[in-house]
């Protein structure tokens, strides 16, 4: 669309199509394999996957919304709100009548288990194996695909965006990231990942090392060289290098298999070599600062991580049994019924 505002005329358009095909195109990645023939698949093996989607999902949502079901058990026994008896000295009736200090740090150490550590364990065995490749739709490594994707989106690494703490997490979860990354954005799958040293991720930006055609799904890696730069809201597609030094400017793409040279600053849909880098990338670049963070902000952005993770909780699309609130907003939004008229 750009590209029609800035040559409105047919001889302009004209003479910017010859222009681009006879300009710079993109290199095709080495090692890029043929797609297979287009394949078609049964109701049933669709169904089937459907199922086992749904049952893996909602069985990995129940463990953090036990902490809701405690929640407003003890909440409506505060208020003698009538429920269902508990049995006296049953795991629930313990846990409703712990004392307040320790329900809340119960609560605060199992929202951080099962939304932060089991989802990171889980994600980091679930694409375990998996190799660069096309694999069948709706067939077993389309459903490891898929609920990595689902729990790697339930957990609070979006919080960590634009923090030092975030490349620490994301290497936890297979993702080769050098040191001095600046990401401000969660990327999946993360073992098809590698980043090299000092390269910044704009916010917004997509590595989708995964493309979806005809009854297929191709998984490729990306790979970004040392000071690398990914402009905000970019798209880089599976099996595309950027090179040392690379850099994609804002609200780009850059196709499937494609290979940024080094030192080369390519821009626009689909990404195309431009003249220079901007100014503003080129006075960072200058003044880059190698510093290490100091341990006081590291310490601040893990508490402030766990204090909005408390806040904020799950959100209605994750846990059915919340009202996409959790401890702190369930204590605002309950009142206390009157014993008046």
């Amino acid at each position: 669309m750009g590209d029609l505002y800035a040559h409105p005329t047919v001889r302009g358009q004209a003479a910017f199509i010859e222009g681009a095909v006879d300009g710079p195109a993109a290199t095709p990645s080495p090692g890029a394999a043929a797609p297979p023939a287009p394949r078609r698949h049964s109701t049933a093996r669709v169904m089937a996957c459907g199922v086992a989607q749904l049952a893996g999902l909602y069985t990995w949502l129940l463990w953090p919304g036990l902490a809701v079901v405690v929640l407003l058990y003890r909440q409506f026994d505060a208020w003698h709100i009538p429920v269902r008896t508990l049995v006296a000295g049953s795991v629930l009736d313990t846990l409703v009548r712990l004392p307040l200090s320790a329900f809340l740090l119960l609560e605060v150490v199992w929202l951080a288990v099962t939304l932060l550590l089991l989802p990171l364990v889980a994600c980091r065995l679930l694409m375990a194996g998996v190799r660069p490749g096309h694999y069948p739709l709706w067939g077993v490594v389309y459903l490891r695909f898929w609920l990595h994707s689902k729990l790697l989106a339930m957990t609070p690494l979006r919080l960590l965006a634009g923090s030092p703490i975030l490349p620490p997490c994301l290497r936890l979860l297979g993702a080769r990231i050098g040191r001095g990354c600046h990401l401000q954005a969660v990327l999946a799958p993360l073992s098809l990942v590698e980043i090299g040293d000092g390269t910044s991720i704009g916010y917004g930006a997509r590595l989708q090392t995964y493309t979806v055609e005809g009854g297929w799904l191709r998984l490729a890696p990306i790979r970004i060289g040392s000071g690398g730069f990914v402009g905000a809201n970019s798209v880089v597609l599976p099996g595309a290098v950027i090179g040392d030094h690379g850099s994609v400017g804002e609200q780009s793409l850059v196709p499937e298999n494609c290979v940024v040279p080094p030192d080369e600053h390519w821009a626009g849909s689909p990404a195309t070599l431009q003249d220079a880098p901007p100014p503003l990338l080129r006075d960072l670049a200058i003044r880059a600062d190698n510093r290490r963070w100091p341990a006081l902000v590291l310490a601040g952005y893990g508490v402030s991580a766990v204090l909005l993770l408390v806040a904020q909780g799950p959100s209605p699309g994750r846990i059915p049994l919340s009202r996409g609130t959790f401890p702190l907003r369930y204590r605002l939004q309950f009142r206390r019924p009157s014993t008046g008229l």
